[in-house]
């Protein structure tokens, strides 16, 4: 996964990450679009781009939250 380096260098480490896992996820969906693919593979290659998706989802949403932006941080809810 991560090395001691990807942490030092922030955006670029979660940006390779997402690239490792768009490959992983395009070879996965390309297995489950072959014809002679067993249930059982099938199945197999369905729970792995799921758990891939997730993957992506986590490493987006810590994007999200921990880049200022121009107006500064985020915040998940606003204080009246």
């Amino acid at each position: 996964m991560a090395s001691t380096s990807d942490k030092g260098q922030g955006g670029d480490g979660k940006q390779r990450m997402l690239e490792q896992l768009t490959q992983q996820m395009q070879l996965c969906l390309a297995r489950l679009r072959e014809p002679q693919l067993d249930d059982t593979r099938r199945e197999k290659y369905q729970e792995l781009a799921s758990s891939i998706q997730s993957q992506v989802d986590k490493l987006t949403s810590i994007r999200f939250l921990s880049s200022p932006g121009p107006m500064g941080p985020r915040r998940l809810l606003s204080s009246p």
